[in-house]
């Protein structure tokens, strides 16, 4: 089974199904997300397959969890991505979702997303999410 080009319904499957209990199990006083966009699906190396919405989604779950869990303290640290302008598009993605602010970037991946439902599954069962 391959992950390659799992991309934006990839991932918020994940911060949907997954990332909730973890937190919520963890308990955290703080978040501190490494937040790289070598994940985005025009960089030159991964072949992942997010768009900028995708990251705009994503981090908007995470400071959902932070509300909810640890008083909204979240900290967002640049780390990586080798396009420059799949960086600056997933900073003001981030930026965004910090602020609550509409974001709505038009470049969706062309590749198809594989099926993730079996390593989701066994994510859940290997933490005991079932």
């Amino acid at each position: 089974m391959t992950t390659a080009r799992a991309g934006d319904s990839t991932f918020a499957r994940i911060a949907e199904e997954i990332l909730p209990p973890l937190v919520e199990r963890f308990a955290p006083e703080m978040m501190f997300i490494s937040a790289g966009f070598d994940s985005h699906w025009d960089d030159p190396l991964a072949e992942l397959g997010l768009s900028s919405a995708g990251y705009y989604a994503y981090a908007r779950r995470l400071v959902e969890l932070a509300g909810q869990h640890c008083g909204g303290k979240i900290v967002f640290v640049l780390e990586g991505g080798y396009n420059p302008r799949n960086v600056a598009s997933g900073v003001d993605a981030v930026l965004a979702a910090l602020t609550g602010t509409a974001f709505s970037p038009q470049d969706p991946s062309p590749y198809p997303e594989p099926n993730i439902r079996a390593r989701l599954d066994e994510v859940r069962a290997w933490n005991g999410f079932v």
